[in-house]
């Protein structure tokens, strides 16, 4: 641990099996991954795997120092750079892995076995604990493997729930360090960049404070308040879907309440599903649910045809126009603020999304009134259907399925 500095070091005396992060930028929390990934390789008994947001952003921000600090060493044996892996020689002559992966393709982790997973920059990972539950808790289970969760807050998201979590779990411990805590940054440097960013970005950024982040549409979603079981009897259902393959196919099943409350009850999510997979993931979720409304992207008619005529439903164009979009934001907006626009806890996507859903910013980084037009596809999906069920009179519209 030669190479680690006084605050590095308070992490890695620490024996907890979950170690949480939370530092400012260049306070070296990639510095001490590769100490701790290297550790693990040599010493503990199974394979040790690296998630960045990306595969690309894993070997940008990982993969060069890890190899210089590998490469040369007696323990050293091959890497592979197509794989992002690392082989090491551990001291009974064994051999064992380091790999780098992205976030993108976590599914690519179920049924293995780890002694260590680094998970770096959490609030950018999609569906972080979802995936973290379903997926990579497991791999851990075998060797009773460690975890070291990192990153740089982006809000009240990931970092901040495990925070809270470690109150009541003492398997996790959080470590809180600002960029100041790297003896080997300026100071200077680091006051001359306070007067270059808003007080916000800089506690946030360089401090690694909580706070709401700069621009976001849905700044009234909160966890605690809008993700719940079911909060009322449901007088209507409806089904809404926004298209996409390269993009998620989102789809969604909405409980509507007596004054037209909405709650999201189930969702489909998924990326390249074919006309055959698409059928049947909208088979199932819509299972024996009388659907009173029916509502699909306009943009893709296409996609509507094909799923009436293979599964006999009524889905009826969403009603697009000039303003039709801040229509619907405001509205949801509105929603959320009294309340009346939940969803269940199954339906991560869409929290997630909400989470991230940022307003375009001007060349002064002022919001426009305009939404960024990445990661919305669950939003957009809710939005269609908060913009027919508040934009239409009660009885209006009603297609009920056989």
């Amino acid at each position: 641990m030669a190479r680690l500095h006084q605050s590095q070091r308070k992490i890695a005396e620490s024996s907890s099996r979950f170690k949480v992060l939370r530092c400012g930028r260049r306070f070296g929390k990639t510095t001490y991954a590769v100490e701790e990934m290297k550790g693990a390789c040599l010493f503990e008994p199974g394979p040790v795997a690296y998630f960045a947001t990306t595969r690309d952003q894993a070997r940008d921000i990982v993969w060069a120092e890890l190899l210089e600090n590998v490469i040369g060493t007696t323990n050293y044996v091959s890497h592979n750079e197509q794989r992002l892996e690392v082989t090491l020689r551990r001291p009974d002559g064994s051999l064992n892995r380091i790999r780098l992966f992205g976030w993108e393709n976590i599914e690519t982790a179920r049924g293995k076995k780890y002694s260590l997973v680094v998970l770096d920059e959490l609030d950018s990972m999609r569906a972080f604990e979802k995936q973290w539950r379903e997926i990579i808790r497991a791999t851990l289970a075998d060797y009773r493997g460690r975890a070291l969760f990192m990153g740089t807050p982006k809000g009240y998201k990931s970092l901040y729930r495990l925070e809270k979590l470690s109150k009541t779990n003492a398997n996790y411990e959080v470590f809180h360090f600002t960029s100041f805590d790297n003896p080997f940054l300026s100071v200077e440097e680091l006051d001359e960049m306070r007067g270059e960013m808003t007080v916000t970005q800089y506690a946030q950024e360089m401090l690694a404070e909580y706070h709401k982040m700069e621009g976001l549409i849905y700044e009234e979603f909160n966890r605690d308040q809008h993700i719940k079981a079911l909060p009322f009897t449901p007088e209507r259902w409806a089904l809404s879907i926004d298209f996409g393959y390269n993009h998620p196919f989102a789809a969604g099943i909405f409980a509507i309440g007596s004054d037209n409350s909405l709650h999201l009850d189930r969702m489909v999510y998924k990326r390249k599903l074919s006309d055959e997979q698409r059928m049947n993931a909208v088979r199932d979720l819509i299972g024996d649910t009388k659907l009173d409304f029916q509502i699909g992207d306009s943009e893709d008619p296409l996609a509507i045809d094909t799923l009436n005529r293979q599964l006999g439903l009524k889905i009826q164009p969403v009603v697009k126009g000039a303003g039709s979009v801040l229509e619907g934001i405001n509205k949801s907006k509105s929603l959320l603020h009294q309340g009346r626009l939940t969803m269940d806890p199954s339906c991560e996507d869409l929290a997630w999304e909400k989470e991230n859903y940022s307003w375009k910013l001007d060349k002064n980084d002022e919001p426009l009134d305009e939404p960024v037009k990445q990661d919305d596809d669950a939003c957009d999906m809710e939005r269609y259907a908060v913009i027919t069920i508040h934009g239409t009179k009660k009885k209006e519209f009603r297609v009920r399925t056989a």
